[in-house]
């Protein structure tokens, strides 16, 4: 309640606090919140290590978003952090247990070669297995697949029929979350 300011003055430092009782507790999710504060300095100075640190105790429990969280630390991040053998490897593990975005990073990484080598056939899959998982990042995995019908990439055709297919799946999804 206090990190989205629900029924109360929103206030990122309590939000922590009660974070850290939760974690202590045993959350998952309160462990992976806490990443999230040290990420984007929300209640805490920005601290990459430590969000690391959060994240990790997370996703060594299976929890998806922290463990797509670690692979787009290791992706975009910093220079002393970055790492694309390290992100591909957290996104394939998130993706495994569901993670939409990490399926379409792990998918990027693939036809990119970014930490490993271009394999535009598992690009592929990963790209289409995205679009059947369903969490926040399914509308951007059938916006991808449209760009990959659009372009005519990794061995598909270009068919602006199907791109318009998949662009239109990504902005229902996104009208049905609310971001357009």
């Amino acid at each position: 309640m206090h990190y989205a300011g629900i029924d109360v003055k929103q206030d990122y430092a309590a939000a922590l606090t009660h974070f850290k009782e939760a974690a202590s507790a045993g959350s998952v999710w309160a462990e992976y919140a806490i990443g999230v504060a040290y990420e984007t300095s929300k209640g805490v100075q920005q601290d990459m290590d430590a969000a690391i640190s959060w994240y990790e105790r997370a996703a060594v429990r299976n929890h998806g978003p922290a463990t797509c969280a670690l692979g787009l630390i290791y992706k975009f991040g910093p220079d002393r952090i970055r790492d694309q053998a390290k992100a591909v490897e957290y996104f394939g593990r998130a993706a495994s247990l569901n993670s939409s975005m990490a399926a379409v990073q792990l998918a990027d990484s693939l036809e990119r070669g970014l930490g490993v080598p271009v394999d535009a056939t598992a690009a592929k899959q990963w790209y289409f297995r995205a679009t059947e998982l369903s969490d926040e990042s399914t509308a951007a995995a059938h916006a991808a697949v449209a760009t990959i019908y659009r372009a005519g990439r990794l061995g598909i055709p270009i068919d602006n029929e199907k791109a318009e297919q998949w662009a239109e799946s990504s902005r229902k999804l996104q009208r049905a979350i609310g971001l357009i």
